[in-house]
């Protein structure tokens, strides 16, 4: 139960205009901290692990430790329990993207876990009225110093819609 639509193992991928649904999760990713993960044109709905079954947790896109993540002109939505997007890569771009819970209930929209450098521009996020946390976007919550002078978010000219009531966007 940790399968993926991808999981990739090597240094460095690029998505483009694809669809991944109804996986146990949509992008997995080894550590590979040199690697460069570019997703652009693309949907990933529906990948998630059935939580309540299996006792593990899926995420829609979920980037572990790379050199760079790109995340541009994608719709992400529908992941149940766990995060419609995770990275711990230690630059992240999120640009442009619909990133929603749709009929899902997501823990988080956009989980930057590690903190690192991350800009995260022209998004049009939607939290369902199921979402089991009610901040939107967390940063560093999993950091080893979260306090550490290389962590820098740039948030701009993004859009929240909450259904659940009171949120937190970041």
């Amino acid at each position: 139960h940790n399968g993926a639509g991808i999981r990739a193992e090597g240094v460095g991928l690029t998505i483009r205009n694809c669809r991944f649904h109804h996986n146990e999760m949509g992008l997995l990713t080894n550590p590979r901290p040199r690697s460069v993960i570019v997703i652009e044109d693309s949907e990933f709905d529906h990948n998630t692990t059935e939580t309540g079954r299996h006792g593990k947790l899926g995420h829609n896109i979920y980037i572990h430790r790379a050199r760079r993540f790109v995340l541009r002109n994608s719709d992400v939505h529908g992941a149940r329990v766990g995060h419609q997007v995770k990275t711990r890569a230690t630059r992240n771009e999120i640009r442009n993207n619909r990133i929603r819970d749709g009929d899902g209930a997501s823990s988080f929209l956009l989980d930057i876990s590690e903190g690192g450098q991350a800009v995260v521009t022209g998004n049009r996020f939607g939290q369902g009225a199921r979402a089991e946390n009610r901040t939107a976007i967390a940063f560093a919550g999993e950091a080893r110093n979260r306090a550490a002078d290389s962590h820098s978010l740039k948030v701009e000219d993004n859009e929240l819609f909450n259904e659940g009531g009171a949120a937190t966007f970041v």
